[in-house]
């Protein structure tokens, strides 16, 4: 930082004493020819302007209504829970959560797969959530709404930590008994992925 300082000092001075035009420029213009820095970031445009958009799965036992809530353990969900801090912990599945909510899931069939172990109650899955609204029987539908999340402003009365607007449907009802919603693994190749994973992480813990 002192050292970008001190050459962006160093860059105006010889162009007010040779009379030129000062234009205000990028300290990475500035420092590129030094290779002291880029201009790379892994977050370099922020997302979170204009609201955080997530990506809210819901559970039912019909098409029509009954809708109910699953609960993440780290992404915003319910509005009166505070963040956490996770730190050095990475949230691998919530953070993947975010990432599909920039996207669609056709660019993320990953999040298709996650809704069929719910539906098929994946002991595995389930241990990843906060709170299954069916912990004894695996609801028949699942689907996905996308909200935009904002905080809450102080003093406004309210013990929630956020708000949220209703923006669109992320993905239709899902139920196992629709041949699209296999037809749509079996494309993307999902489910035979997560064997090939499992067995992988079998082989490795022999070899080990």
């Amino acid at each position: 930082m002192i050292v970008t300082m001190i050459l962006t000092i160093k860059q105006w001075y010889q162009r007010r004493v040779r009379g030129t035009y000062f234009a205000p420029c990028s300290c990475d213009t500035l420092t590129r020819q030094y290779h002291l820095a880029n201009s790379y970031g892994l977050f370099r445009s922020m997302t979170g302007v204009g609201g955080r958009p997530e990506v809210v799965l819901e559970g039912s036992d019909t098409h029509d209504g009954g809708w109910k809530e699953f609960e993440f353990l780290y992404k915003p969900g319910d509005l009166s829970r505070a963040p956490p801090v996770v730190t050095p912990h990475q949230p691998r599945l919530d953070w993947q959560m975010w990432f599909a909510a920039l996207g669609s899931y056709n660019y993320n069939p990953w999040i298709i797969n996650l809704a069929y172990r719910l539906l098929n109650n994946s002991t595995n899955v389930n241990s990843l959530l906060k709170h299954n609204p069916f912990p004894e029987n695996p609801p028949k539908f699942i689907r996905a709404l996308k909200y935009r999340y904002h905080y809450t402003k102080f003093g406004n009365g309210t013990r929630d930590w956020w708000t949220r607007d209703s923006q669109e449907e992320y993905f239709p009802p899902l139920a196992l008994f629709q041949p699209t919603l296999k037809e749509f693994l079996d494309y993307h190749d999902t489910l035979n992925l997560c064997a090939r994973t499992a067995w992988t992480r079998r082989l490795s813990l022999i070899w080990a």
